[in-house]
């Protein structure tokens, strides 16, 4: 059993695309008069107009089941876990109109109710994607249904437009570690702020799994974990505690919290008070903050910065950990190019806020041998750039070396079968890839 919550702005809308097909039958209702589409809207307006600031008053709950279920579900048992589900999410006081559809391979049905409850109340949805999945779980063991198993098993095939393309971006990156490069003042440490709505975004354009930053704020940062920098801890307690006030507040489950420790290699060292952690230990501390509740994304910013090499590696180690054995998806931002660089699968370069490069990290490798040089010495470096300008652009360099750039390593052979062919010897042959500092400085245009 698995939830998708949605909070909107039109009762007519929803309801009418709910009921206006074939295959849908109202279950249950309370406060509307469910005998018709009209009346529905009608009721549900009404009621919303008592606290006419709410500009999202459409609450939308999809409840689905795996197919493996259908044999157990009756249309009577869906109807009490919706009730069920509503009572743990605590929707209550207030109208709401259940609806099954019966136009999909798995069963499932829509529940539609009224933010503005019955005293003129707003119905909060703080943390509801938290609570709502660990409800589902719940009542997914308790009933001995199938566990949703994730976009992984979806029909690609079946998919058209918008989910088409989401599900590709999502394929595409989810698993990745991206690196998010540029020189400072470049924009990266605003660019996240933007991205957590830590700063107001004017044109209101930001989008993140698919959906719109401003309208599904709540419901799109509770699928991220971040660290802006430097963790903020409360040192005069353990790590422990630490964690444990974060979980109260996001109403985490418990046995989360052990899992996290393990998570960061801090299980030994919880009881401990953070004021006597190392300065590694801190930032790890901060991951685990951010791991808490099982993000899909974990968005870091200078993530190493001001640890010594131990530190480095430890963090280092722990993001690739993560990555491979968690499939956390990672947006990685960092000036220090020589760590970027041992870790990301993406890459994304910034300058003067503008975004100049985005790739995989394969594409800048390919980058770096378009722009490799093979340096030559040999018995005769002047008889040989001779022989060699025939058919390649050889210049000197300033040891009077000579270099020519990188094609093949068939063209390799070829120097070699020319350079001996003319009774030259060759001392040195080496080939020179431009590093990812180089390739970023020429990319920035510094």
């Amino acid at each position: 059993m698995i939830a998708k919550l949605i909070v909107g702005k039109s009762f007519g809308g929803c309801v009418r695309y709910l009921l206006e097909r074939e295959q849908s039958k109202v279950l249950d209702s309370a406060g509307v008069r469910d005998y018709g589409t009209k009346t529905i809207i009608a009721d549900l307006n009404a009621q919303r107009k008592m606290r006419p600031q709410l500009g999202n008053a459409v609450g939308h709950t999809v409840l689905s089941w795996s197919n493996e279920d259908r044999e157990k579900l009756t249309v009577e048992k869906m109807e009490q876990h919706a009730r069920e589900y509503m009572e743990k999410m605590g929707i209550k006081n207030t109208q709401y109109v259940t609806v099954l559809h019966s136009d999909k391979e798995h069963p499932h049905l829509h529940i539609v109710y009224n933010r503005v409850d019955n005293d003129g109340k707003t119905m909060g949805n703080f943390n509801h994607w938290h609570k709502s999945r660990k409800i589902c779980r719940e009542m997914t063991e308790c009933y001995g249904y199938h566990l949703g198993k994730g976009k992984a098993k979806v029909n690609r095939q079946a998919l058209r437009g918008n989910d088409k393309l989401r599900y590709a971006i999502h394929d595409a990156l989810k698993g990745s570690i991206y690196g998010f490069l540029g020189p400072n003042g470049s924009g990266k440490t605003t660019t996240i702020r933007l991205l957590l709505g830590l700063l107001p975004n004017l044109k209101n354009n930001i989008q993140l799994f698919g959906q719109n930053l401003k309208d599904n704020r709540i419901e799109i940062l509770s699928k991220i974990g971040a660290l802006i920098e430097q963790p903020s801890l409360y040192d005069h307690l353990s790590g422990f505690d630490n964690l444990e006030i974060t979980r109260k507040v996001r109403s985490i489950s418990k046995s989360r919290v052990d899992e996290t420790l393990k998570i960061v290699g801090l299980k030994s060292a919880a009881q401990k008070k953070v004021k006597e952690y190392s300065l590694g230990m801190k930032q790890r501390l901060g991951l685990a903050v951010a791991l808490l509740s099982e993000p899909e994304l974990l968005i870091l910013d200078e993530p190493v910065n001001g640890l010594d090499p131990n530190g480095i590696i430890e963090i280092r180690e722990l993001l690739l950990k993560l990555n491979k054995e968690n499939g956390t998806t990672i947006f990685l931002s960092s000036h220090l190019l020589s760590e970027i660089e041992k870790i990301v699968t993406h890459l994304g370069v910034l300058s003067k806020g503008k975004l100049v490069f985005q790739g995989k990290y394969n594409d800048v490798k390919e980058l770096q041998k378009k722009s490799a040089i093979i340096h030559i010495q040999t018995s005769n470096n002047e008889k040989s750039f001779d022989v060699l300008s025939n058919l390649y652009v050889p210049v000197f360099s300033e040891n009077l070396q000579i270099q020519l750039p990188y094609q093949s390593k068939e063209q390799i052979a070829d120097v070699c079968r020319l350079l001996v062919g003319n009774n030259i010897d060759i001392f040195r042959m080496q080939i020179e890839n431009s590093n990812l500092e180089e390739i970023f400085l020429k990319i920035t245009g510094n």
